[in-house]
C-alpha cells in the first residue's frame, strides 16, 4: 500500500502543474507511466515481466469498480484542459482570464467576441 500512496501523491502531483496548462506530448505521459508501473511493482524506474502484476489499464480503473484508484496520465491531463478553458469563460474576475480574453478577441467591448487568430486561443483551441 505504501508504493501505491506514494505513486498517486508524490509521482502525480509533480505533473499536476504542467498538466494544467499544457497538453503533454503522449510520448511523455507513456514514459511517465512506465516509470510510475515500476516504482509501483519493483520499486525501481523500471519493471520488466512477471513484476506486473495485474495490467496497468486494471490499474488505472477507479477503486469502487475493483481497480487501484491510480489516475490515467492522457485523460487527466484532458480533464485539467477542459478546467482551464471553463474557468476561462466563466470567470469574470480573474485577472489572467481578463487578460486572455483582452488578447484573444477584437470585441470592443471587452466581451468574448469573435476570436482573433491568435497563437495563444487558437492553440488552447486546437489542443481540446
Amino acid at each position: 500500500m505504501g508504493r501505491l500512496v506514494l505513486v498517486n501523491s508524490v509521482l502525480d502531483s509533480r505533473l499536476i502543474h504542467h498538466m494544467s496548462a499544457l497538453l503533454l506530448a503522449l510520448g511523455t505521459l507513456k514514459a511517465v507511466d512506465k516509470r510510475r508501473r515500476g516504482f509501483l511493482w519493483a520499486g525501481t524506474d523500471q519493471a520488466k515481466g512477471a513484476q506486473c502484476l495485474v495490467a496497468w489499464e486494471d490499474v488505472c480503473v477507479n477503486k469502487d469498480e475493483g481497480g487501484l484508484g491510480v489516475k490515467h496520465l492522457p485523460t487527466q491531463n484532458i480533464y485539467f484542459l477542459l478546467k482551464l478553458l471553463h474557468r476561462l469563460h466563466t470567470t469574470s474576475s480573474s485577472s489572467w482570464a481578463t487578460w486572455v480574453r483582452d488578447q484573444s478577441t477584437n470585441d470592443e467591448s471587452g466581451g468574448m467576441g469573435r476570436p482573433q487568430h491568435s497563437g495563444l486561443m487558437l492553440g488552447m483551441m486546437m489542443t481540446i
